[in-house]
């Protein structure tokens, strides 16, 4: 037959008491591992709100420039002064309707251009001088006069401003050049 197994009441109590004490322990791990992942949530999400708000900031930052930079187009391309980016190697980068018109050229002749080709000699020297001290910072701006040599073997004369724009570091970008037609 079949043996009757009695079992020690106290020897189960133990048994349960340990069992209890084990998932208890079990319980405090399980809470403590899941506040850890809380925290590593709450920062994990403060983090990506941080970097969400910084892409916004960008964003704004970024609309801004591409709205500054479309006032800029529109009004150097409207000016009635004639104007040109040049680069520090003194080469026209952009130029604007009215420059072409001072100058009887078509775009396309007057962009890539260098200074060289539009003033006589004597008179790219001292305004080469100019752009250099400019370039240096040793001036903001320099006002002047030059003789361009334009389409069709004609000259003009012109009132000249010239500024550099810089970068956020200071570095030289482009010079900008407005010209007004002072012929008559």
């Amino acid at each position: 037959g079949r043996a009757l197994v009695t079992a020690d009441p106290a020897g189960l109590r133990r048994a349960a008491l340990q069992t209890a004490r084990a998932i208890l322990a079990l319980q405090r791990q399980a809470d403590e591992e899941i506040r850890e992942l809380n925290q590593e949530l709450r920062r994990r999400t403060d983090a990506l709100a941080d970097a969400n708000a910084e892409l916004l900031r960008q964003s704004e930052l970024a609309r801004a420039n591409a709205r500054d930079a479309e006032l800029f187009r529109i009004a150097f391309h409207s000016s009635a002064s004639g104007m040109a980016l040049v680069t520090p190697e003194l080469r026209l980068a952009r130029v604007n309707p009215a420059l072409c018109e001072f100058l009887g050229r078509v775009e396309a002749d007057v962009r890539g251009a260098s200074l060289e080709a539009l003033l006589p000699a004597d008179e790219l020297v001292p305004i080469v001088r100019a752009i250099a001290r400019l370039l240096r910072g040793e001036q903001l701006r320099v006002l002047g006069e030059a003789q361009f040599r334009c389409a069709g073997g004609r000259t003009a004369w012109g009132s000249l401003s010239r500024a550099v724009v810089r970068d956020d570091d200071g570095a030289p970008l482009d010079l900008v050049i407005e010209v007004q037609d002072i012929t008559a």
